[in-house]
C-alpha cells in the first residue's frame, strides 16, 4: 500500500514539473509492481498511478513491467477498483509507445465512470 502512495504523490510530483522526482518514484516501486498480488490492497492504484507518470512525462521506461503486470494481475482477473480503469490504463500505456490500434481497442472497451 505505501509503494501505491508513493507513485500517486509522484503523480502530484509530475503535475507540478517535477518529472524527473516523479520518475525516480515509479522506478523505486518497480519492486512492489512485480511481487505484489494481484487483488491486493491498492494494487491497482499502484499500476494507474505509474501509468500516470508516464504518460504525463511522455517517458516509456519500466511501460513493459506496468503493462505486463497490468495484464496478468489487473486485466486478466477482470478486476475492477474506483477510480481506475484497467483498459483505459491499458490504452494509455499501447497510445504511449505509439501502438495506436491497439490503443483506440482499450479505449473503446474502457468501462464508463
Amino acid at each position: 500500500m505505501s509503494a501505491a502512495i508513493r507513485v500517486v504523490h509522484a503523480g502530484g510530483l509530475t503535475e507540478m514539473g517535477r518529472s524527473e522526482e516523479g520518475l525516480a518514484v515509479v522506478a523505486e516501486a518497480i519492486p512492489a509492481i512485480e511481487l505484489s498480488a494481484a487483488g491486493e490492497g491498492n494494487y491497482p492504484m499502484l499500476l494507474h498511478a505509474a501509468d500516470t507518470v508516464l504518460w504525463v512525462t511522455q517517458r516509456t521506461e519500466h511501460v513493459e513491467v506496468i503493462e505486463r503486470n497490468l495484464q496478468a494481475k489487473f486485466i486478466e482477473p477482470d478486476f475492477c477498483y474506483p477510480e481506475s480503469d484497467a483498459r483505459w490504463t491499458a490504452a494509455l500505456l499501447c497510445a504511449l509507445t505509439g501502438r495506436s490500434t491497439e490503443a483506440r481497442e482499450w479505449f473503446s472497451q474502457a468501462r464508463p465512470g
